[in-house]
Parts: C-alpha cells; sequence; structure tokens
C-alpha cells in the first residue's frame, strides 16, 4: 500500500513539473528564418516598343517596379518579378515582405499578386506567368507584409522547387508621365524582398528535456518498487 501510495504522488508531482517545464518551452520566442530571392526585376512592355500584351524586354539589376501607363505617347507596362527558392522551407506562417523603394500618386491604387512555379530565372515569360493570388491597395506605405503560406504549401506539395510572385498594376491609367507607380526594393537595391518563416528555436531543448524526464521516471519507478519485497517496504540509506 505504501509503495503504491508513493507511485501516486510520484506520478502527480512529475506531471506537473513536466507541465511546468513544456510551458516554460513554450513560451520562449520562435526565431524568423530569412529566404531572399533568387531572381528579381521588371518585364516590361511597350514604351520602346508597342504596348500589346507581349513582354519586350527583361529589366535585371532593376528595382521591383509595378505601372501600367496608357498613355498617348510611348504607353508601356511594366510588372514587377520577384523568385524564391523555398524548397528548404519547412514551417507556417509564410510571409513576404517588401521594401518600397519609391512610389508616386495618386494614391491609393490596386496592386495584383500573382503566383506560379518559377525557375529562379527572371525571363520574359515570367510576364504573363502566374494565377490572380491576392490584391493590395497601395496608399504609400514604406514595407508590404502579405501571407502566402497557402501558395508555398501548395507548390511544396507539388514539389516544386521555386515560387514566383508577379505583381501588376490592376487598373491601366491614362495620366501622362510615369505616375502612378510603386517600386520596391531588390538585390541590387536592397534590403530586398524576403520571405519570412518561423522555428521554434527551443524545440531540440525540449526534445532532449523531456528525454532526461523520462530516464528520470522510469529510473524513480525502478528505485520505488525496489524498495518492496513480498508487500513489505525495505528500509535503504
Amino acid at each position: 500500500m505504501l509503495a503504491s501510495y508513493r507511485k501516486f504522488t510520484f506520478r502527480i508531482s512529475a506531471t506537473v513539473v513536466l507541465a511546468s517545464f513544456l510551458a516554460i518551452v513554450s513560451s520562449m520566442p520562435a526565431t524568423a528564418v530569412v529566404f531572399t530571392p533568387t531572381a528579381d526585376g521588371i518585364v516590361r512592355d511597350g514604351l520602346d516598343s508597342p504596348k500589346d500584351g507581349v513582354p519586350d524586354n527583361v529589366l535585371e539589376g532593376s528595382v521591383v517596379q509595378v505601372l501600367d501607363v496608357d498613355r498617348a505617347i510611348r504607353p508601356f507596362e511594366d510588372r514587377g518579378i520577384i523568385e524564391f527558392e523555398i524548397s528548404s522551407i519547412r514551417s507556417t506562417p509564410v510571409n513576404l515582405v517588401l521594401t518600397t523603394f519609391s512610389s508616386v500618386g495618386p494614391f491609393p491604387f490596386t496592386v495584383d499578386v500573382f503566383s506560379y512555379a518559377g525557375d529562379g530565372f527572371l525571363t520574359l515569360t515570367d510576364f504573363n506567368s502566374g494565377s490572380l493570388f491576392t490584391s493590395f491597395l497601395y496608399s504609400g506605405e514604406s514595407n508590404i507584409s502579405l501571407d502566402v503560406s497557402t501558395v508555398i504549401q501548395d507548390l511544396l506539395s507539388s514539389n516544386e522547387d521555386f515560387a514566383g510572385f508577379n505583381f501588376q498594376f490592376s487598373i491601366p491609367t491614362t495620366i501622362p508621365g510615369n505616375g502612378p507607380f510603386v517600386a520596391f526594393n531588390s538585390l541590387e537595391f536592397g534590403p530586398p524582398a524576403k520571405l519570412v518563416t518561423a522555428i521554434l528555436e527551443p524545440t531540440t531543448l525540449t526534445l532532449f528535456g523531456i528525454g532526461l524526464f523520462a530516464l528520470f521516471f522510469t529510473e524513480r519507478l525502478r528505485r520505488i518498487s525496489a524498495r518492496t519485497s513480498d508487500g513489505k517496504t525495505i528500509m535503504r540509506g
């Protein structure tokens, strides 16, 4: 009876200790993991060629510019393209964070975001790549953050290694000049866009602690059991 009581009280105490340990670990902050683009820039239709929906130029080494001007002279459209290598992403949520390089109003205006399976390079075909993922209203913000978790998960489940994002002006403007527009930072004009996910830093610590606890729990029960023989308690120093 005494041995059973000791086992019972030990299990209660052990449960409290383990719960406290897990509560402390779970309250520890997660560590952000950042992924930078493999390629970014502009794919352009028009300006020095007819604006006809067919891309004419790839502009690498530039900002990630988004505009669509249907002006009378030299109309053109710039679609901002960003591609990331995603094969090593293991957790969600995943946020796409953009930093504004420059912008011109009138504000606000709508930017459509198309997502697609990329190849890690900036090419003319990126101009028409992707399906509409989301849209956001831009009003001159210095930073934009978009939750792209579903896009990344869908691409990874299809065994894709690269995620592409195609930024387009939702409604062309007839305002003379080059505005309105927004240009985001790039690899050449940093800091570039980034995919940000998070991992719990104490994961290894948690597993190690639980392992030690299990060893201690097993050894303690063994000692309690060893103190009984034929229903009698053996006193040990």
